[in-house]
């Protein structure tokens, strides 16, 4: 099972006749296929979301890794025994965090903090 994570190209620009250009969704299959992360510890990276900012949040085997827009860590966030296996936005600076085990909690953040809703 693959511990990494991937990145593709989800828009494509296009110049119209006046010089414009224009962004639309890349078409299928994805293209520029490249490696984004290399979460450390166990389990696989799941449940990954990203906030306004650009800023990435992945649960893992250990707990929440954070990544930066371009994929260098920036911190983690130890849940310990199981781990994160799922997460969402709540209000500005709130974000929660689930595991398999029926486990829940709320991280107080930033209000910066947003999800994309």
């Amino acid at each position: 099972m693959p511990r990494h994570i991937l990145a593709f190209d989800l828009y494509v620009e296009s110049r119209q006749e006046d010089g414009s250009v224009v962004k639309s969704l890349a078409p299928l299959p994805l293209q520029k296929e490249r490696l984004f992360a290399k979460p450390d510890g166990p389990g696989i990276p799941d449940g990954i979301k990203v906030d306004t900012n650009g800023i990435v949040y992945v649960g893992c085997g250990d707990g929440l890794h954070v990544f930066s827009a371009e994929g260098k860590l920036l911190g983690k966030v130890a849940i310990k025994p199981k781990g994160v296996t799922n997460l969402c936005f709540g209000e500005p600076g709130e974000l929660y965090l689930g595991a398999s085990d029926n486990f829940l909690c709320k991280l107080y953040l930033d209000k910066s903090v947003r999800g994309p809703y």
